[in-house]
Formats: structure tokens, C-alpha cells, sequence
């Protein structure tokens, strides 16, 4: 499927980035491998053939532009990469939300700047870019309040950008993530000792498991795939149900075990 295409991954070195430039390479993809981390040299060791790999610090826009040069023609942008900063609201200091907003929404801003009209255009090509979003764009949780607005901006540059490179046939989607285990994590999620834990976090969803780094590629693959060139401009939920509950219909049907039937009223 996505045979000699050239893709680029940034935010490749770790989690779910690392596990999509793994997936893509294993459909025969060219996949450059862009991180801020000297690791992603390692996984473009690994990978051997068809992958190429590039430091970055997605925050400049003199080095994205060079990059740009270098690379020349590509079919495909996924952007992942967030700042990993997790404070309290009144903790939290303007550099701090600032860096989130720079590396979450900024970064992917100067990559579709820069490598947008670079694509291949061809229309049977059907090009795409896909942004890495977080339920958090929508509901409030336990992240930073950078975090969040920093996705919500994110998906709206998503929207943004679908009709302004609408014209030249390239596609741009966002996967807004719900609870996705990173394949460095599913030994302990999945361990005896971290049974009640995972209990509890598959009983908050509307399926009755976790997601994980194979679901998020699913997802990805599809939008990157002719079977959805014509789709663009959606966000896509990633959360097994999660964000469609209101909330006290999640408590009480969770609850419903523990509770007097006639204690209280549907709502």
C-alpha cells in the first residue's frame, strides 16, 4: 500500500512515533525519521533500507526550511511531537506553556509551511499530512493547561490547513488519542500488580479494553491511504468510546453493582 512512498515521521524516535515509523517501513515506505534525540539514528539503524534520519529541534524554522531543501520531494507529513510538561495550572510558567505551544502547534505549522508545496502533487498521488492530537482538545484532564490548548490549536490548524492546501489535492487529518499504551508499556499495564489500575481504565471506556501504538497505526495508515482520499479536515477520536459518555451516566453504569436501582432518577 504504501510502497516508495516518502514519509516523514516526526517525533519518530519514541512511543507511538517510534512504532508508526517501524509500521511504515514494514509496508515499504520510505520513512525519514525526524527527532530531537540522537536515538533516532539507532532506529534508522535498525530499520537499514528506506529509512534516513534527521536531529531537529522543531522549534527552528531556519533548520526546518534547510531540511526542507535537503529532502526535496515527499508524500506524506505525520507530526507528533509535544513538550513534556506536566504542571499545575498556577505552577506552570509563561516559557513553559510557551514551549508547548512552540513544539505541539508551532512545529507543525513550520512543516507544513515549508514542506507542503515540496509534495508530490500528482494527482493520483493523493498526498496527506496527519497531526498526532489528544482528547484533551476537547474534554479537560489531567495534563498541563498547555497541553491542552496547545492540541485544541492543533486540531484547528488541521481544519485550517485542509482547505488551504485543499486546492493542491493534499489531504490533512489529525488522530486525537484517548488512553494508547505505548509498546514500552504494555508489560506493566498488562502485569498481575497493575490489575485494579487497568481494571479501572477499561471501565471508564465504552469498549471494554485499552488501545494501543497497533490501534494508533491503524488509524494513521488509513488516512494515509487512497481509501481516504476524500477525506480531510476531520479529527478523528482514538479513544474507545471515552469522550461520548456524559458523565454521570459513566459513573452510574459503572456503579450500577453497588447501587440501589431505585435510589435514583435516569437522567
Amino acid at each position: 500500500m504504501f510502497t516508495d512512498k516518502r514519509i516523514i515521521i516526526v517525533g519518530s524516535a519514541f512511543g507511538h512515533g517510534e512504532y508508526l515509523s517501524k509500521s511504515f517501513h514494514f509496508q515499504n515506505a520510505q520513512v525519514l525519521l525526524i527527532d530531537s534525540s540522537e536515538k533516532v539514528h539507532e532506529l534508522k539503524k535498525k530499520l537499514g533500507k528506506r529509512a534516513e534520519s534527521y536531529v531537529l529541534d522543531v522549534r527552528d524554522s531556519q533548520k526546518i526550511k534547510s531540511l526542507s531543501d535537503d529532502i526535496g520531494s515527499v508524500d506524506g507529513i505525520i507530526y507528533l511531537p509535544r513538550a513534556r510538561i506536566r504542571k499545575p495550572f498556577f505552577d506552570l510558567t509563561s516559557s513553559e506553556f510557551d514551549e508547548e505551544i512552540s513544539i505541539s502547534l508551532r512545529g507543525a505549522l513550520l512543516f507544513a509551511q515549508n514542506f507542503s508545496l515540496k509534495m508530490n502533487l500528482n494527482k493520483k498521488n493523493y498526498p496527506f499530512i496527519i497531526t498526532i492530537s489528544s482528547i484533551l482538545a476537547q474534554v479537560i484532564g489531567s495534563e498541563s493547561v498547555s497541553y491542552h490548548v496547545s492540541k485544541a490549536g492543533l486540531e484547528q490548524l488541521t481544519r485550517y490547513l485542509a482547505v488551504e492546501l485543499g486546492s493542491y489535492g493534499i489531504r490533512v487529518n489529525s488522530v486525537a488519542l484517548g488512553w494508547t499504551i505505548k509498546e514500552e508499556q504494555m508489560e506493566n499495564f498488562y502485569s498481575e500488580l497493575n490489575f485494579e489500575y487497568r481494571l479501572m481504565a477499561e471501565n471508564l471506556h465504552a469498549l471494554p479494553y485499552i488501545g494501543t501504538s497497533e490501534d494508533v497505526f491503524q488509524a494513521v495508515a488509513f488516512l494515509a491511504s487512497e481509501k481516504a482520499k476524500f477525506i480531510t479536515g476531520q479529527i478523528i477520536n482514538l479513544d474507545g468510546g471515552i469522550t461520548i459518555q456524559e458523565q454521570s451516566h459513566l459513573y452510574l453504569n459503572k456503579m450500577k453493582n453497588f447501587l440501589n436501582p431505585n435510589s435514583c432518577d435516569e437522567i
